[in-house]
């Protein structure tokens, strides 16, 4: 097998007398020619590596001591032989890009500095209590908050722009730094610059932060409507952005308290009224208020049970998407007094027997046993 390979002279077309600056001009000019990039005969590719086979041996001294004496054999099987093919490659390969005239494409590799984009500000969330009625009509609330703000020595950027800059010298201009492992170079943004290639002097007000803390009270419109969950947007009266960017924005998250007579259920409104047990027979109607401060007259239906609702039209929450109101509903509780009233009012109880005897008779008899309602 070893015995089918080409003379590495051959190979790269040079005299076995040649000086080490002839075979690195010889290896150049095949490898401009042959290099896959440029040339795209099927059969470039296995000529590039035997141009680049011949080159590792005939560029070393040692190996090329070697090949001159006892020719591949020298090479057979060996772990080095096989480990170093591609060498150099990545050395040389700049300079085939160079003699095309690529210069510019290793400048910027050497300058691939990152620049600093802009960054929007972080958002501010603040939770705000309110009363229901707050709630009902809308309010407007005072705010205060804590919010960085953009440097007014530096305008955000985080450095003395009066003071220059100068070369990382971690990286030398490039922003990143290279590490070798075998054949591969693998590059990560330079820990002192921040990918930048340049360092500044930080802004001595903001220490290079861009911001600085500063209180503020913030007057916010509450619009009718918002319930617990519910979230007012202050647009820009979050933290300063970076590097020029826009602001974040104030969310204040609605909380409303509870209270001490109507219960919330969405946009309806839930109010626990008692009534007695001849109105709950007989019907009657009852004045009840609302969150505006108004009373309204309410009429209770005639035969109504404990646990039963009345539903009063409008009277609700107003709706903070869509418009209108949602409804108020009177939640029934039939008051019937306990012993010591009765014995107060009907002596020994006699004349209260004879009473409930009599309705006793005139009542329907009720279902005794209920389905439950699956």
């Amino acid at each position: 097998m070893q015995s089918s390979k080409k003379d590495y002279y051959e190979v790269l077309g040079v005299p076995r007398n040649a000086t080490q600056e002839e075979i690195k001009k010889a290896y150049r000019r095949l490898a401009r020619k042959y290099h896959p990039d440029f040339n795209k005969d099927p059969e470039a590719q296995e000529k590039f590596k035997e141009i680049n086979e011949a080159y590792q041996v005939l560029s070393d001294p040692e190996k090329r001591k070697l090949y001159d004496q006892y020719g591949h054999a020298a090479f057979h099987g060996t772990a080095e032989q096989r480990e170093e093919p591609w060498g150099d490659i990545f050395e040389t390969i700049e300079d085939i890009f160079r003699s095309f005239g690529f210069e510019e494409v290793f400048e910027r590799r050497g300058r691939r500095r990152t620049q600093r984009r802009p960054i929007k500000g972080e958002d501010i969330y603040q939770t705000v209590e309110l009363t229901l009625e707050e709630a009902y009509s809308g309010t407007v609330v005072s705010v205060p908050i804590v919010r960085q703000v953009q440097c007014p020595v530096c305008e955000g950027y985080g450095y003395d722009k009066t003071r220059g800059e100068r070369t990382c010298p971690t990286c030398g201009g490039r922003g990143v730094i290279y590490q070798r492992q075998f054949f591969i170079s693998i590059s990560q943004t330079c820990p002192t610059c921040g990918g930048e290639g340049v360092v500044r002097e930080p802004c001595g007000k903001c220490g290079g932060k861009g911001t600085i803390p500063t209180k503020e009270e913030i007057k916010v419109r509450i619009p009718p409507g918002v319930d617990n969950g519910s979230r007012v947007l202050v647009e820009g009266k979050g933290h300063a952005g970076l590097n020029g960017g826009s602001p974040g924005d104030l969310y204040l998250l609605i909380k409303i308290k509870p209270h001490h007579l109507f219960e919330r259920r969405g946009d309806n409104l839930y109010l626990d009224v008692s009534i007695k047990l001849t109105e709950a027979i007989m019907g009657t109607e009852l004045e009840v208020p609302t969150l505006t401060g108004e009373k309204v007259k309410v009429k209770i239906p005639a035969g109504v049970k404990e646990g039963d609702t009345v539903r009063v039209e409008g009277k609700g929450m107003p709706r903070l998407r869509g418009g209108g109101f949602g409804d108020l509903f009177l939640k029934i509780h039939i008051d019937i007094p306990k012993l010591g009233f009765w014995e107060k009012h009907f002596g020994d109880g006699r004349r209260l027997k004879q009473l409930l005897e009599e309705l006793d008779r005139l009542l329907p008899e009720p279902q005794r046993i209920r389905a439950r309602q699956l």
